[in-house]
């Protein structure tokens, strides 16, 4: 096809498994529109292409911009229009448009190992902002969900977030942003330091694009691995810090997940934070203790702690009673896990599996509902 400039081809067969040969063909076009749109019309011309991948990949040299799609592409986004505005911005912006595996999302990412992996300037929301704005500003009424470097944005249509992304891409000239979550209802805006914060607030607070939004300037020690950060989790992190947490972080199911200094912090700290959770926050609360970690399943609804329903300080109790029949020291760290309605103890050393039984026999008996596993492998939590 005239004004391609390279292509890529790649396939492979998933290995211990039987499938079917799939493949991924990656297309290197310049900022037209005219052979964006000629690259589409031929690769939805082509039979039986539910099991190839195409990449559009364009690119001036400097910035770039992918778009993956399976099958035949959904070209509602006009790629040119968001290429140029994003190299206008940022000259050499990087971005991934993607399929979501969940919805029919346009998903934004720094999928693959991005240019600026070393470099500081691209380490904060600040450097994502013009980016942001130019994908939005383009996408129309398609519905998109990012998940970038420091920057993650609920699903929406674009032009339901489009004010507040302006609004923030400015804020982004004067102010530093180090990480950003925005849902339809809520903006959570992590700052450098606690007197960053402190200024950033007030300009929040006046921005006028925001009043929507229950909004939260933070400098706290708190990391997203996947999940949405809001701000009523804020709030809840706030009477964490003051009870001395350095560690918090979001799981990819929103999870507030706060490590503790030991088992007996686990159940007085639970009992602030259930008075500080008045809006249906799940709180993971963990600690080591030694060779033991106290751990609870994470999808239990039980998480959202509140004044009135608080499973941690009979949790800790209970984790208390099974550790006094535990050895003092052994070479692989065991795991006692807690949730509504069962104990799971991984690892445990084989001299006390009977002792350690017999203890969790006895709990499941007093409390009537609760089921038990002592032994085993240690499981994935979900």
């Amino acid at each position: 096809m005239p004004g391609i400039t390279g292509t890529e081809v790649l396939s492979y067969k998933p290995q211990g498994i039987p499938a079917p040969l799939v493949g991924s063909v990656r297309v290197t076009v310049p900022p037209e529109k005219k052979i964006i749109d000629a690259v589409v019309e031929r690769a939805c011309d082509v039979p039986n292409r539910k099991r190839t991948e195409l990449v559009i990949t364009i690119t001036d040299g400097n910035a770039t911009l992918h778009r993956v799609d399976s099958g035949c592409p959904s070209n509602t986004i006009d790629l040119a229009a968001v290429f140029e505005d994003m190299r206008e911005a940022n000259p050499t912006g990087y971005v991934w448009l993607g399929e979501s595996h969940t919805s029919d999302d346009i998903l934004v990412s720094d999928y693959e190992t991005a240019p600026y992996d070393d470099d500081p300037d691209y380490e904060t929301a600040t450097s994502w902002m013009t980016t942001v704005a130019a994908v939005y500003r383009n996408a129309g009424a398609t519905s998109i969900r990012m998940d970038v470097r420091d920057v993650v944005i609920s699903s929406a249509p674009a032009t339901e977030h489009l004010a507040t992304i302006e609004a923030l891409t400015s804020l982004s000239a004067d102010y530093q942003l180090e990480q950003l979550w925005l849902t339809p209802d809520s903006l959570v805006v992590k700052s450098p330091s606690e007197s960053a914060a402190a200024v950033l607030t007030t300009a929040v607070d006046e921005e006028r694009a925001f009043e929507d939004h229950d909004t939260e300037v933070t400098a706290l020690p708190l990391w997203s691995f996947g999940g949405t950060v809001t701000a009523p989790m804020i709030r809840v992190a706030d009477a964490a810090a003051e009870l001395g947490a350095t560690e918090m972080s979001v799981d990819r199911r929103s999870n507030l997940r706060v490590l503790a200094p030991s088992v007996e912090a686990v159940s007085a700290w639970s009992e602030r934070l259930a008075a500080a959770n008045s809006e249906g926050v799940r709180v993971e609360l963990t600690t080591v203790d030694g060779y033991r970690s106290f751990e609870v399943l994470i999808n239990d609804p039980a998480l959202v702690i509140t004044a009135e329903q608080n499973p941690y300080p009979m949790w800790v109790d209970w984790y208390q009673r099974i550790a006094e029949v535990s050895p003092k020291s052994r070479e692989i760290r065991g795991t006692i896990r807690f949730s509504t309605d069962q104990i799971v103890v991984f690892r445990p050393d084989e001299t006390e599996v009977a002792s350690i039984t017999a203890v969790v026999e006895q709990i499941a008996e007093e409390d009537g509902h609760i089921t038990y596993q002592v032994g085993g492998p240690l499981e994935t939590r979900y």
